[in-house]
């Protein structure tokens, strides 16, 4: 699933994901947005949100490392626009 939804991002649609699959959602994910409490708080790509510690603490918990989440990629086509980062809100 996370292929398709990558391929869908390099054609210059835009995608939008919720869910608590972490690993999953993270490996795709260029821009993290987390709801929260009746708020959205933009917590930007994985290296910075990963360091937001009240991310780390409420959601992801104690056990999780950024490290442990590789990137999936799509091969782009140098021919189609840049695609728009994937968000992912959770």
């Amino acid at each position: 699933m996370t292929t398709v939804l990558l391929s869908l991002a390099a054609t210059g649609t835009a995608v939008f994901i919720a869910g608590h699959e972490v690993p999953t959602l993270l490996s795709a994910a260029d821009h993290v947005s987390w709801c929260t409490k009746g708020t959205t708080r933009e917590l930007g790509a994985l290296p910075m949100a990963a360091a937001h510690e009240a991310f780390q603490r409420e959601y992801l918990g104690s056990g999780w490392s950024a490290g442990v989440i590789q990137p999936t990629r799509v091969p782009q086509n140098p021919t189609r626009l840049p695609s728009p980062p994937i968000a992912t809100c959770c």
